[in-house]
């Protein structure tokens, strides 16, 4: 096929790792920025195979690449609000040619393939349409300094909690210290979404059940290399960073095995630096708290959620309806859908920071709301229940990991998950 010709543009970075069965004329895009060719090629349309056969085959010229294959040449990021939903998969056709999909297109995304593809040669040209934010990052805030990382501390225990260090609690302390990390990566993570909409590459969506995120405090730290200048500066504030990790709640939102494996999938590709987001369901208590009690384990719900998730970013502009039940009827030669059930999703955005590498991916987790969260007119004639009973029939889509299916409720309970 022509495709085996062509290295994937973004629009196929997705199957990069995998035989080009799949792609087509249609998939290749183009990127914003001025282009680094890899190859000098003639844009004139070969006049015959073999012309181009003789141009595949030709020896591209190396390319100078920075650490973790980062690409020079990459522009200004457009003027998109940070924290906007990820575009619709939509491409860019303007470079493709209809009446020779064997043109081969100047761009720092795509590079001539050789007919025959051999593992090593695949693997090459995926870090290569890998994208890196090295070059596009401004400067963020000197991590080395152990000045720095004491005054932001300070700064967000004072004007973001209110307390004074006299009377602030461990979980307080935690708090303040949660912020000061996360502030490293708010920049990176800034950067990241603004090249994606600039460069406007084919994103990932993973979808899950579950995220078995864990605790990300240690894990920030790790991936942005900052664990031991943070330590140290909070030893010279007569603080134990392990006394302060062990404040984290575990964002225990999956089973096992699936959720780290979507958590683990989630830190790959952001160590990838792969245009990835992670879709899944804000459960209001995570698997379980377990207690043993007369040599029996007890199962207790665990409310993560009861102290705040210094991590999560609520964005209620990005408010999606969700209808149930209801019945369909024809009018005007149209399909109606009446009298639903109408449930508000709430996305809440957390960082998902990579290993040593300046891109941050977002993990977008959806929280039940209803419509119709408090009913006056039947708060004022005594009906207290009622009043509110809308509000608990929608939050309870996000309230439990897995409820019981053993009975109906249970099973629709899941369903409506």
């Amino acid at each position: 096929p022509w495709c085996q010709a062509l290295t994937c543009a973004p629009s196929c970075l997705a199957c990069a790792p995998l035989p080009l069965r799949s792609c087509s004329p249609r998939s290749l895009g183009m990127a914003t920025q001025q282009p680094v060719p890899l190859l000098t090629v003639s844009d004139a349309p070969p006049k015959h195979a073999e012309s181009t056969t003789a141009r595949v085959d030709a020896k591209p010229a190396e390319p100078v690449l920075g650490p973790r294959g980062q690409l020079a040449g990459i522009s200004s990021p457009s003027p998109v609000p940070f924290g906007a939903s990820p575009a619709p998969l939509q491409r860019q056709h303007d470079l493709y040619d209809s009446q020779n999909p064997l043109r081969i297109v100047h761009s720092h995304w795509a590079s001539v393939k050789r007919m025959a593809i051999d593992d090593h040669i695949r693997m090459k040209l995926k870090r290569e349409l890998t994208i890196n934010m090295d070059e596009a990052c401004v400067e963020l805030p000197n991590a080395e300094n152990l000045t720095s990382v004491k005054s932001l501390f300070n700064r967000h225990l004072h004007c973001t909690l209110g307390k004074d260090i006299k009377v602030a609690t461990e979980h307080d302390f935690y708090l303040a210290f949660a912020y000061t990390v996360r502030d490293f990566e708010m920049e990176r993570w800034k950067v990241t979404q603004d090249t994606y909409y600039a460069q406007d590459p084919k994103r990932i969506y993973y979808m899950s059940m579950e995220f078995y995120i864990g605790r990300s405090l240690c894990n920030t730290m790790i991936n942005l290399q900052i664990h031991r200048v943070c330590s140290d500066a909070l030893y010279e504030m007569g603080l134990k960073i392990e006394e302060i990790e062990e404040e984290e709640a575990d964002a225990a939102l999956g089973n096992g095995g699936l959720g780290r494996l979507a958590a683990c999938f989630m830190d790959s590709m952001a160590t990838m630096s792969l245009p990835a987001y992670g879709y899944g369901l804000r459960y209001e208590y995570g698997i379980f708290a377990q207690r043993i009690h007369n040599g029996a384990q007890e199962e207790l719900p665990e409310d993560w959620l009861a102290l705040g998730d210094p991590w999560e970013i609520a964005r209620p502009e990005f408010t999606v309806s969700v209808h149930f039940y209801g019945e369909t009827r024809w009018e005007n030669g149209q399909v109606v859908w009446d009298g639903t059930q109408r449930v508000l999703a709430l996305p809440y955005d957390s960082p998902v920071p990579g290993y040593r590498t300046t891109t941050v991916n977002t993990l977008r987790l959806w929280s039940a709301k209803s419509s119709k969260n408090f009913d006056l007119s039947y708060f004022n004639h005594g009906d207290y229940i009622q009043a509110v009973l809308d509000r608990n029939l929608a939050e309870n889509i996000t309230r439990v990991l897995y409820p019981n299916d053993n009975v109906t409720t249970g099973k629709e309970l899941r369903l409506k998950q």
